[in-house]
């Protein structure tokens, strides 16, 4: 799905709804991952594909989203995708949005620290790496029983400590709602997520996860170039704010 979304030019919002849509098909459906794999792709391209409408103006084709998918764009195709989409919102009772992604999470989370801090508004490395750990959190599926808005606080919590942007305690409760001590378990599965990805940077861009792929260019400051924190003994903890408070 992340993918597709890449070679659609999709916003991560469209994403983030999408694998939203999908988690909850998946469970009203009672769908698996041992189930049929073109019935799933037919699945995910259906969630991008309302989500994209949820989210954009202007939306690509179905041929378009088939193509992305790696599936033929046939009369028969296109026909599949728009019963699958039927199926979705029906089986979702046309509740698109039943509560804020993680990505919306953040977004709300920047914006109330902006307010309080001018400084950190600026750190475009803060906040763009913020979006990267929000955004590889839809790879850990251990992530997926934590509130999106405790997601994206770990996200915000973890971007400071790799950028080494100054985030007191206090700060990180009136920005989140949340302690470290509340973000601990979803704050190192993303960290842990993030070294993996570090550690896979040398590999052909055909072979690395999308995600990082998108995030290791100017656009993006470069934060998927950015060193991962791999132990305790890491000088960035030993600095953090939030940490030694």
């Amino acid at each position: 799905m992340t993918c597709t979304a890449v070679l659609l030019q999709l916003p991560s919002d469209v994403l983030f709804l999408a694998v939203s849509l999908f988690d909850r098909c998946l469970a009203r459906l009672f769908m698996t991952a041992a189930a049929d794999a073109e019935a799933l792709n037919l699945l995910s391209t259906a969630c991008l594909w309302i989500a994209a409408k949820f989210e954009q103006c202007v939306v690509p084709s179905s041929s378009c989203f088939l193509t992305a998918a790696g599936q033929c764009s046939t009369p028969h195709n296109k026909q599949l995708l728009v019963e699958c989409e039927a199926h979705v919102l029906q089986a979702l009772d046309y509740r698109v949005v039943p509560r804020p992604t993680a990505k919306a999470c953040l977004r709300a989370i920047l914006a109330v620290n902006a307010n309080a801090s001018h400084e950190m508004l600026d750190n475009t490395h803060m906040t763009v790496c913020a979006s990267y750990l929000c955004e590889m959190s839809l790879l850990e599926a251990r992530l997926v029983p934590f509130l999106p808005s405790q997601v994206a606080a770990a996200a915000f919590a973890g971007a400071s400590l790799l950028t080494g942007t100054p985030l007191a305690h206090k700060q990180l409760m009136a920005s989140t709602g949340y302690s470290l001590a509340q973000l601990k378990q979803p704050l190192q599965l993303l960290l842990s997520v993030h070294n993996v990805l570090y550690q896979g940077r040398e590999l052909p861009k055909d072979s690395m996860y999308a995600t990082a792929r998108r995030y290791m260019a100017a656009d993006k400051a470069w934060v998927g170039l950015m060193p991962s924190i791999a132990s305790t003994d890491d000088q960035r903890l030993k600095r953090a704010d939030i940490v030694n408070a």
